[in-house]
């Protein structure tokens, strides 16, 4: 059961993905000090929460702006979000809408730091906490907290920094990089010192979203002392709850200058959709990575198997998938004309849509092979860089992955259908395969 406000996750995801990328990059703005999204929905624990909320109301609703903040908006959803009728799980879709103002001298630096925002949340989701905080003075409240999600990266998945690892002690975190390892997502041959994680870790009233933190020698719990800036800390909380949100989201708009006390400001608008999941609910977005290889090729003077093939990362737009059972009837009159069946055979099929972006040499031969028929059946023996042929193997690797929990999916395949080269209302060229799952006996 969600406590909060819906839109406050997002509100959360917002705030703290601009404070993430300002640690890593101080061009780009982020921080209490430089950001404020105002929430008329944000829930208090403590009297300096009060204290800010009036005063942050005050200021949008006087349209003052802070001397020290850079931008300072509010977010707000713009229709009432809707629950799905599920009793067994949450399931919300909403729209939700910012608008930040900022002086005209920052209005490219602020138009920059929304851009790389939107890059970091389009087309993804988030693994996000509700922590349950509780105060003497005001009881309790509930906040949204994110945590990073392994294999939420460009190029080949990775376990990160700031990655959340799973409910486990902070002993076993070294063998949980190791199992991370043993399926190619730990790259690095050995842990540095300052590299830290959350973990889930059991409490006497639930669970506590802690960090570790190695200090060249072992793993340690770490608090917010104030001499690690680098690291955001969750707030204190006695438990917490998993949720999932999957963001998206739309193209900035800035309004025309206006004059405030004496100064030209501008408002930045943006938007999009999101939908609030319990953890366990399956997201499309929870496919982190796809890799396609030319595993080998099916030839009638025998089968070759290329011996280092090229990986390619791709993101699908789509990706349905069906099994297809081949089954026979059984008749009987002794069961009243009701009929039997039996499977003997069962065809899995993998549907993919992709952006048809020339720079990915493999959709490009796609493309050509798709529209015009174009097979390289010479270079197959030799190489796989340049094969195209209907009778190609392709080896598919899916990471699923979500709240410390990665499933890694190898399966062999072949292009069994037509590929189907479309222009989309948007005049985006895409191409759609249809791979059907093969048996390793050939």
């Amino acid at each position: 059961m969600i406590h909060g406000f819906v839109i406050d996750f997002v509100r959360q995801a917002l705030e703290q993905t601009l404070l993430e990328q300002h640690k890593s990059n101080k061009y780009f703005f982020g921080g209490k000090d430089q950001v404020n999204i105002f929430s008329l929905y944000e829930q208090l624990t403590k009297g300096d929460d009060v204290d800010r909320y009036v005063e942050n109301l005050r200021e949008i609703t006087d349209q003052q702006n802070k001397t020290d903040l850079i931008l300072n908006g509010v977010l707000l959803a713009p229709t009432n979000p809707t629950i799905t009728n599920l009793y067994s799980c949450t399931n919300i879709p909403m729209e939700w809408v910012c608008s930040l103002r900022c002086t005209l001298l920052n209005r490219e630096q602020a138009l920059e730091t929304l851009n790389n925002l939107i890059e970091e949340l389009k087309g993804s989701k988030v693994d996000i906490a509700e922590l349950k905080c509780v105060s003497e003075e005001y009881g309790t409240a509930y906040k949204p907290f994110v945590v990073g999600t392994i294999g939420h990266n460009e190029g080949a998945p990775k376990v990160k920094i700031g990655d959340y690892l799973g409910e486990i002690p902070v002993e076993y975190v070294g063998d949980r990089l190791t199992y991370f390892d043993s399926i190619g997502l730990y790259d690095d041959t050995e842990t540095a010192e300052g590299d830290w994680y959350y973990i889930g870790r059991p409490t006497r009233d639930g669970y506590e979203l802690s960090v570790v933190y190695y200090n060249g020698e072992e793993w340690q719990l770490l608090v917010d002392d104030g001499t690690h800036p680098e690291i955001i800390f969750p707030p204190e909380h006695v438990d917490f709850k998993k949720y999932k949100l999957s963001m998206s989201c739309e193209a900035i708009r800035c309004d025309e200058p206006y004059t405030l006390n004496s100064e030209e400001y501008v408002k930045i608008s943006f938007g999009g959709s999101a939908t609030l999941t319990d953890y366990s609910v399956l997201f499309g977005n929870d496919l982190v990575k796809v890799c396609v290889q030319k595993y080998g090729i099916k030839l009638q003077s025998g089968n070759v198997v290329y011996s280092n093939p090229t990986k390619y990362w791709l993101e699908p737009l789509e990706m349905p998938s069906s099994n297809d059972p081949n089954t026979r009837i059984n008749q009987l009159v002794s069961n009243n004309f009701k009929s039997n069946t039996h499977t003997d055979a069962i065809a899995l099929t993998l549907q993919y849509t992709f952006l048809l972006d020339t720079n990915i040499a493999l959709l490009d031969q796609w493309f050509e092979y798709g529209r015009y028929g174009t097979i390289n059946v010479g270079d197959s023996v030799g190489s796989s860089n340049n094969a195209m042929s209907p009778n190609i193997i392709y080896k598919v690797t899916e990471y699923w992955s979500y709240w410390g929990n990665v499933k890694k999916r190898e399966i062999k395949t072949k292009i069994s259908n037509s590929i189907d080269i479309e222009d989309t209302e948007s005049d985006t060229m895409t191409v759609g395969v249809v791979m059907q799952i093969q048996g390793d006996n050939d």
